[in-house]
């Protein structure tokens, strides 16, 4: 969404000596007023004519700022009446005379204005060559807010496209991070609403709703909280958690009818007949999309309708019902028709439009300053009469000034109340937002945890075994070598005593190794330190393998026919030459644990996809180590059915997952990420559909960590 074209304050002009203090103070006042109309939603017509009298008495006296705020007002009346010629003629020249004054405030605020009349028209290359050229100018006049709407009329455009959603997604972050912390709701709720749409439409329901929090927080009117939770219904729908769709659509839509919002009832109404008609409810549906055609129909939303006649002919058809089926498919139809010539009308006008912008010279909408010079108030010559105008202009200057004095003090505590609120509730949503981020980086080390001790457990039960095998023929052989003693046959005795002590021996082995294994677990366990210290990579990588595919056994019961688990070959190819290296060995034992365990997921689902091949499919991974001039590099690869094209520059974005709702949080490999860079390495994927995967972790062997 573009934000809406702002109305920067007047007051306080720079004035010259030589002006009429009187005329100068009326343009003020006219300017004022159209502004106060503009702010308030008045009428656009009483806009454009006090504005028109404040740039004619302006353009007499040469009031260059006046003349050029009063064509910005006049612009806007006419957008808001979509006149958008008119708009851009008015803009045009109102430009011209600020890039004289070299003011880049009122430059910067021209420059979006005009692009968001070539964004509604469609054109979006000039859109964003007007959008980047005010992000220009409002970094130079380290205007804040001016910046912000920059980023989202960027990010708006970019958002237009699917494939240009990253684009999109870069510019409205860099804008929401710097709006939430400068207290600046107005943009963080609308950058908010802009990143929750594009997740929407990944979909990714969890990120739309995570952004959909903050805009709830800092949103403004009953409107803005309305459209909140119709998309976080949407997230809810998308999730398939139906009571959470149903309470937010049917929320926004009791909170649109106390304010009398009928379009936002109609989205409201639309949105929760679908999730009805989606959840199986269809009797639902029927009165919920009946209801929304009436107040529909009312205010002639035909895009509205097409959803919920479609809605209505998939019911009706489903209930054998098909004399209803087919009158609502007329209707649709015949609404398609319609919107087909009325947006063919639109196209066609938009066309002309641009054309008409592109090939006219900038000259047409600049003012004639020589004409300009005509209209001054050059009859005033009387040394008496300029006396007279300079003492009546500063007496009404005089008067001006005190009462913008006692005006400007009353809105300044006004403010600064409105503020310590605003810095309340941005703080109370910035601790909200921090906790939860920590609530699922915990959740994801947790997840991290259980799989590790899944595999743990399979591994300790090996040794154990030993124990108690090796403690049982012990305790049998004891009782031959007894037996051997009352004999006298002192030779086999000694004999059977060697015996036992070998198996002592083992036993003794066994249990160091399930020590060994129980204190890598408690070590894995323990929060990180984050200190680095010097650490057998070979061995850490071969830990984490054997623990990641244990996990996988004891965790994926669907593979192979009356064993546990995934049954995969691993081929390991370490580089004995390698030394220690200086890192943090329970951070990576994380990202390794998540990459290897990723793999294996990724080829048990392979194997189970492809049943009647499954003989033939022999799951395996591949996992080297080497030195790489100053770096290591560890590579992990395996034979699964590799990342499709379209996804994969998303894996290490937060959130992201492909795994079923329950069963992976999307953090894992954003972390890993997080992990590797902090250890000042870097962390690639090469992937081939069909053929499989290698992520390849790259570590330097020291690496000292700086800090800010």
């Amino acid at each position: 969404m573009l934000i809406p074209l702002l109305f920067f304050s007047i007051i306080g002009f720079t004035q010259s000596a030589s002006l009429p203090q009187s005329d100068t103070a009326t343009v003020n006042s006219l300017i004022e007023q159209s502004k106060a109309l503009l702010n308030n939603n008045g009428n656009d017509d009483e806009v454009i004519r006090l504005a028109s009298e404040a740039r004619a008495i302006a353009g007499r006296i040469g009031f260059q700022k006046g003349e050029a705020m009063a064509l910005k007002n006049i612009g806007i009346g006419y957008y808001k009446k979509g006149f958008y010629a008119e708009a851009m003629e008015n803009w045009r020249q109102s430009l011209s005379i600020f890039e004289s004054l070299k003011d880049t405030t009122f430059i910067a605020n021209l420059q979006a204005n005009i692009g968001a009349i070539y964004s509604n028209n469609g054109n979006d290359s000039k859109s964003l060559e007007f959008a980047f050229i005010s992000l220009r100018n409002s970094e130079m006049s380290k205007d804040t807010g001016r910046m912000l709407a920059a980023f989202n009329n960027i990010g708006a455009v970019y958002k237009n496209k699917k494939a240009t959603h990253a684009h999109a997604k870069f510019y409205y972050l860099k804008a929401f991070w710097i709006a939430q912390p400068n207290q600046l709701p107005y943009y963080s709720y609308n950058l908010a609403m802009g990143l929750s749409e594009i997740y929407l439409d990944q979909p990714n329901a969890d990120s739309a709703l995570f952004y959909l929090k903050a805009a709830e927080l800092t949103s403004q009117t009953t409107e803005d909280l309305c459209y909140v939770w119709i998309n976080m219904g949407k997230a809810y729908a998308q999730k398939k958690e139906w009571d959470n769709a149903y309470r937010h659509f049917q929320r926004s839509y009791d909170s649109a009818s106390a304010a009398k919002s009928k379009p936002i009832q109609v989205s409201a109404l639309k949105e929760l007949g679908a999730v009805y008609l989606l959840s199986g409810n269809q009797q639902k549906a029927i009165p919920i999309y009946k209801e929304a055609v009436k107040i529909a129909r009312e205010l002639n939303l035909d895009p509205e309708l097409v959803d919920i006649y479609k809605g209505l002919s998939t019911i009706y058809s489903y209930q054998g019902n098909y004399a209803m089926a087919h009158r609502y498919q007329s209707l649709l139809i015949d609404i398609k028709d319609s919107l087909y010539i009325r947006q063919t009308d639109q196209l066609n006008a938009s066309n002309e439009f641009n054309s008409k912008m592109l090939k006219s010279d900038d000259s047409l909408f600049l003012v004639k300053r020589e004409e300009l010079q005509q209209l001054r108030f050059d009859n005033i010559t009387s040394q008496t009469k300029t006396k007279i105008w300079l003492l009546l202009g500063g007496l009404v200057v005089l008067l001006s000034g005190a009462g913008f004095l006692f005006y400007t003090n009353r809105r300044k505590q006004k403010l600064n109340r409105m503020l310590h609120q605003q810095k309340e509730q941005i703080q109370d949503t910035l601790t909200e937002l921090q906790s939860t981020q920590q609530q699922l980086i915990q959740r994801e080390k947790m997840a991290s945890l259980g799989e590790l001790t899944a595999g743990i457990a399979h591994e300790i039960q090996n040794p154990l075994n030993f124990v108690n095998n090796f403690s049982e023929l012990s305790n049998e052989l004891m009782d031959e070598m007894n037996s051997e003693i009352e004999k006298g046959n002192a030779q086999e005795a000694k004999l059977i005593s060697a015996d036992i002590k070998q198996n002592l021996e083992k036993i003794h082995h066994h249990g160091k190794r399930a020590d060994a294994i129980v204190k890598g677990m408690l070590q894995h366990s323990r929060s990180s330190t984050g200190q680095k210290e010097k650490t057998d990579i070979n061995a850490l990588v071969d830990e984490y393998l054997r623990l990641a595919y244990h996990g996988m056994r004891a965790k994926d019961k669907s593979i192979g026919a009356g064993q546990s688990g995934l049954n995969a070959t691993m081929k390991t190819d370490y580089d004995h030459t390698l030394s220690s290296i200086n890192i943090v060995s329970q951070d990576i034992g994380r990202v390794l644990l998540n990459i290897i365990t990723n793999a294996f997921y990724a080829m048990s689902e392979h194997a189970s996809a492809n049943t009647t091949a499954k003989q033939a499919y022999e799951p395996t991974i591949w996992v080297t180590t080497k030195k790489n001039g100053s770096n290591v590099l560890i590579t992990v690869r395996d034979n699964g059915p590799g990342i499709p094209k379209n996804i994969l520059e998303k894996i290490f974005q937060p959130f992201f997952t492909t795994k079923p709702t329950g069963q992976g949080t999307g953090l894992g490999l954003s972390l890993s990420y997080d992990i590797i860079k902090a250890h000042g390495g870097e962390i690639k994927v090469e992937t081939k559909e069909g053929e499989g995967t290698a992520f390849l972790i790259q570590l330097p062997f020291s690496h000292q960590s700086h800090s800010s």
